[in-house]
């Protein structure tokens, strides 16, 4: 039931954790112009977002079967 993968917490400091990283093939993060921040391609269930400044992003989560999700998280 991937339509209920969620972000936690949110907002998050450095760390967001995914609930379902199954079969996840890649996590995309964008910040709130669009601009493509960061790419992992290697998702595991916790994203390491410490760089990046605070504010308002755009996680999108791609899973194998092509489902995609994307999830606004606020970063502290």
């Amino acid at each position: 039931v991937k339509n209920e993968v969620s972000v936690y917490p949110n907002p998050f400091s450095d760390v967001l954790n995914i609930s379902d990283a199954k079969d996840l093939t890649s996590v995309l993060v964008y910040d709130m112009n669009g601009r493509l921040v960061k790419i992992n391609a290697k998702p595991e269930a916790k994203l390491h977002l410490g760089e990046l400044n605070a504010g308002l992003y755009m996680i999108t989560l791609k899973y194998k079967d092509g489902f995609t999700k994307t999830i606004k998280a606020v970063k502290k």
